[in-house]
């Protein structure tokens, strides 16, 4: 029960998150490109968990990627690109552009490609 609870606190918030941005962008390609940077930082985080290294409740995406990239030094660059643009889309209203989106997108495939079954490229040192 506890679990079915968390989950659809999990789809609240971002059911309110997505309200947000649309109020901020309306009707608009940006709204989608927003949609999608929270998306590529949500399936990071997914990643990260999966890796052995999930985002502790209190900590900020900051603190999260401080210990992510020191645990998996080899994905720093794809982790600090996709947190940087979530945190300045969620946080400063960043208005998120096509080559944006394409360059997180590729951020997130070269993420993506290291992760093998599940398995980090490296193990865990935090």
């Amino acid at each position: 029960a506890a679990d079915i609870g968390r989950g659809v606190q999990g789809v609240w918030a971002r059911l309110k998150e997505a309200v947000r941005l649309f109020r901020m962008y309306g009707p608009r390609r940006e709204f989608l490109a927003a949609l999608s940077v929270y998306n590529i930082y949500i399936n990071l985080l997914r990643l990260a968990e999966r890796w052995g290294l999930p985002r502790r409740e209190a900590e900020t995406p900051y603190e999260h990627l401080e210990r992510f990239v020191a645990a998996f030094p080899s994905v720093a660059a794809e982790a600090r690109e996709i947190t940087d643009a979530f945190v300045a889309a969620r946080y400063g209203n960043l208005v998120v552009d096509v080559g944006m989106l394409e360059r997180l997108q590729a951020a997130w495939e070269r993420l993506y490609m290291k992760d093998e079954g599940g398995k980090p490229p490296t193990a865990p040192h935090a």
